[in-house]
């Protein structure tokens, strides 16, 4: 079986129901005066099973893949569940270019602060090459800007000698802070 067909047979087979509670459950989080099935207050997750599977379906091209990683990472995130669970989903944020996320969870008080200590050091290491990646530099200030894939594309467009570039991507993807910086 090869990586591809990994990837869709756990998205559309073996990850299937738990996707579908997964993005209910974290959409009622978000909905006030929304009463909750007693059903769904009793579902479990195999943390385990799906933080791996998530981390598969993040190498993934197929934004599908990539957003159910990320609806995963988002569920551990803000359920109940362990700090090592917490941790690991961080990680995936990472890998899914999705740093803010992280930044977020340590300030609503969701992940613990240092999270590069609590890592191994083969994670580590893969930790700061994706921070690297996913990050320009700012030359006329020698910052490293944390972005986006979305944005990582835009901004090595744009370096290009050009005489014009026209991008289009969904509201809150950045391209506006991009061209800013």
């Amino acid at each position: 079986m090869s990586e591809t067909e990994l990837q869709d047979w756990l998205y559309e087979t073996s990850l299937h129901s738990e996707l579908q509670q997964l993005g209910l459950i974290t959409t009622l989080l978000e909905l006030d005066n929304v009463a909750q099935e007693a059903t769904l207050a009793e579902v479990t997750f195999d943390w385990q099973r799906l933080l791996f599977a998530a981390s598969i379906l993040a190498h993934s091209k197929k934004r599908l893949h990539r957003e159910a990683s990320l609806r995963i990472a988002t569920g551990a995130m803000l359920l109940p569940t362990s700090d090592a669970v917490r941790d690991a989903a961080a990680v995936l944020f990472d890998k899914l270019s999705n740093r803010r996320s992280v930044v977020l969870a340590e300030q609503r008080g969701r992940l613990k602060p240092d999270l590069e200590t609590r890592l191994g050091v083969a994670l580590r290491l893969e930790d700061q090459r994706k921070q690297l990646e996913n990050s320009i530099l700012l030359e006329a200030t020698g910052e490293r800007l944390p972005v986006n894939e979305f944005q990582l594309e835009f901004w090595r467009a744009a370096g290009h000698e050009r005489a014009w570039l026209s991008a289009s991507a969904p509201t809150a993807s950045g391209k506006t802070f991009l061209v800013l910086k």
